[in-house]
């Protein structure tokens, strides 16, 4: 019977949250049962990134992902895209994707926030501009262009934002000179 009173982990890890101390009884299990401890594998981390709808065709298993911490301000770190999940969460409209992180000097903590910078490729060309240069109207979304001495609208698509830069693709509408 007393083998009963040993728990062993299938990995080695640290106790980040107890939730009983040593000697306290123990209830039975069930939906309401309390866990005793949780138990965190430190030196190879797992970072969970909810990809826009937009992007989850350039998601690729075994990608390289950089990805920041404000623990470490100045440095980057890298993963590999190990899951993908496969199908989109009408709620956010993002799929679900899984990044190992190897972590030997165990510098990176579990829950620490983390800006990541996914392999994604743009199919056209585009530039951030700031976002009061973009001009809509209820016909049309434009930019003024400066050329030669000339303003010209340019026609474009609004693509991502960035703080207070907003990413502009080239329209397939005629451009419009003033």
């Amino acid at each position: 019977m007393t083998d009963y009173l040993h728990l062993t982990a299938p990995f080695a890890g640290v106790i980040t949250e107890r939730n009983l101390s040593p000697g306290a009884a123990v209830g039975a299990s069930g939906p309401h049962a309390l866990l005793f401890f949780k138990l965190r594998q430190l030196n190879r981390l797992r970072l969970r990134v909810a990809v826009p709808e937009a992007y989850v065709a350039e998601m690729r298993q075994g990608s390289q992902v950089q990805f920041s911490v404000k623990s470490y301000p100045g440095r980057t770190f890298k993963g590999r895209i190990s899951r993908i999940a496969g199908s989109v969460q009408a709620a956010t409209r993002s799929e679900q994707v899984e990044i190992d992180i190897p972590n030997p000097k165990e510098e990176l903590k579990p829950g620490m926030f983390a800006s990541a910078n996914l392999p994604i490729t743009c199919s056209q060309s585009s530039i951030f501009v700031f976002k009061s240069a973009l001009v809509t109207t209820a016909e049309r979304t434009y930019v003024i262009r400066v050329a030669n001495c000339h303003a010209n609208l340019v026609d474009v698509q609004q693509g991502d934002e960035n703080h207070d830069q907003v990413q502009v693709l080239a329209s397939s509408k005629p451009v419009m000179e003033c």
